[in-house]
């Protein structure tokens, strides 16, 4: 039945992945049926985590998926040159931007790189991370224009939309997947925010890798201390972006997944204690510094 059942749906198939439902409790390895070739095209049933049920996704091995793939990226990379990358020097400062810098280029006049200082003065509102970020791109760029202090945050931008391409490349396709993103470029709250020199741009990229990363392996069924530990590494970097405002989000984010898969034991799993162990150990180095 199960052969039968990948055999229609695979068929009807115009994406390169599919999906099925099979019994909650049908075992993972059992090769007879995991592998098989139709058509001189291997058929590949990769189980993955589901609501009340195991999901069974079928793809191709197709020759072609790279170059799609590929081509993807290349639109991908464009749109977001042409948003994000066009004139990002021209306007003037706005908003926060200059408590973004000033304490940046004081941080290498001063070769002070733990108390950030405004105007000489120390500098408290804001964890430093922003300040290392465009301190480095000035030192990086040798240059100390508007265009390198907005730069870290589209780039920061970049790296989400690419990491949200690959994992919903997995689970939807190429093309769904570049279409989510598209959407994503394009939003205008995006593109006024991440033009800036800015917290936001590089705490929403920091958020949304580690959710990114948390789907990606969990619906993989990785290890637990994988699943609870690399994610909380981008949260506990966010930490020294904005502080710990983004816990309640990820709290929010993951117990309606969690209960509607039936896995909210999984939330109580002993990695992911120390998950959040390390989403406060990774700021705890400098607030001593700062401190002492």
């Amino acid at each position: 039945w199960r052969l039968r059942r990948a055999e229609t749906e695979w068929g009807n198939a115009r994406e390169q992945r599919e999906f099925l439902c099979l019994p909650r409790r049908s075992p993972r390895h059992q090769n007879p049926w995991w592998r098989r070739i139709r058509g001189g095209k291997a058929h590949c049933l990769i189980w993955k985590k589901g609501c009340a049920a195991a999901d069974l996704i079928v793809h191709e091995a197709d020759p072609l998926s790279w170059m799609r793939t590929f081509h993807a990226i290349g639109l991908i990379v464009t749109l977001w040159a042409l948003l994000y990358l066009s004139f990002l020097g021209e306007r003037e400062l706005r908003g926060e931007e200059a408590r973004r810098i000033v304490p940046a280029q004081e941080m290498i006049q001063n070769d002070q790189w733990i108390v950030p200082t405004l105007d000489g003065e120390p500098y408290g509102n804001k964890p430093p991370l922003i300040n290392w970020i465009i301190a480095g791109s000035f030192l990086l760029t040798g240059s100390e224009s508007e265009w390198a202090a907005r730069l870290p945050s589209v780039v920061s931008l970049l790296a989400l939309c690419l990491a949200a391409f690959f994992v919903l490349r997995n689970h939807f396709g190429t093309r769904r997947a570049m279409f989510v993103t598209f959407v994503f470029l394009t939003a205008a709250s995006m593109i006024e925010k991440c033009r800036m020199a800015e917290i936001e741009a590089v705490f929403i990229a920091l958020f949304g890798l580690a959710c990114l990363f948390w789907i990606s392996l969990w619906t993989s069924n990785r290890s637990p201390w994988l699943i609870w530990t690399i994610p909380y590494v981008f949260l506990g970097l966010g930490n020294l972006a904005k502080g710990p405002v983004h816990l309640l989000f990820w709290i929010l984010f993951l117990l309606p997944i969690l209960r509607s898969a039936r896995s909210t034991r999984d939330f109580f799993h002993p990695a992911h204690f120390l998950g959040l162990i390390l989403l406060f150990a990774i700021p705890l180095p400098w607030v001593f510094a700062n401190l002492s």
